[in-house]
């Protein structure tokens, strides 16, 4: 395979700890992929392990002309465990080089970009954590706050409950899009039937309906966690401390 390549550049650390990137021009073709990994394995411009060969061959097969390989850690190890015992296993240029490699498929047209399987799913397991937190904490302020609406069944009232119980989020439009106008929620408590398209339209045009309803900002939204405590006697949540 080594006789196929027109080009091949290995860049690494003068210690030989670290690797900051793996390329080679495998054809005439103006395309170009670059393979972020977890962390380099063995090889280098004279030796290639098999998931190296593997990714050429597929970048081969897709007409790619040259082929880039880095990784989120620059430590060279065939044992990606020996990540956790090693003091400093990103390297002090990989996020250099990192950076210069994204800018470049960012403004290339020719250039695209692949993700190892355990960078996707850590990026993705990471994303989607912060994601449902964050929602998990929207939906608590929405409906736990002082002074919110709350009786037992047999007291409960299906329009007080919605406006009364539950708070509209007085917030950026940027973070709207974002939870696709669930802002505005007591509207939505009052017909869940309206798709999230028409929540901000309907609000506006019953908002004398909701002159009652409770309107939290974000400096709001950490006093509202303290509200988890349900006073039977009383019918309402009343705070930690």
């Amino acid at each position: 395979m080594k006789n196929l390549f027109q080009e091949k550049n290995c860049l690494i650390s003068a210690n030989k700890l670290y690797r900051w990137s793996l390329s080679y021009k495998i054809s005439k073709s103006k395309k170009e992929i670059i393979f972020i990994g977890l962390n380099p394995s063995l090889s280098d411009e004279v030796f290639l392990d098999n998931t190296t060969k593997k990714i050429i061959k597929i970048s081969k097969n897709n007409n790619y002309g040259k082929v880039k390989l880095i990784n989120l850690f620059a430590l060279i190890s065939s044992k990606p465990e020996k990540l956790f015992k090693h003091k400093n296993p990103v390297g002090y240029l990989n996020n250099n080089h990192i950076y210069k490699n994204l800018k470049h498929w960012s403004e290339s047209k020719n250039c695209d970009l692949w993700l190892g399987a355990v960078f996707f799913l850590s990026f993705y397991s990471i994303v989607l954590t912060l994601s449902a937190a964050i929602l998990i904490c929207v939906f608590f302020v929405q409906h736990n706050y002082d002074g919110t609406y709350a009786r037992n069944t047999k007291n409960w009232d299906l329009i007080d409950g919605a406006i009364l119980g539950s708070s509209n989020l007085d917030i950026p439009n940027w973070l709207n899009w974002f939870l696709a106008d669930i802002s505005f929620h007591s509207i939505h408590h009052l017909s869940e039937r309206i798709p999230n398209y028409n929540l901000r339209a309907c609000h506006k045009a019953n908002i004398h309906l909701l002159q009652q309803s409770k309107f939290l900002k974000l400096s709001d939204f950490s006093n509202c966690f303290k509200y988890i405590i349900w006073d039977n006697k009383n019918e309402k949540l009343i705070p930690i401390s």
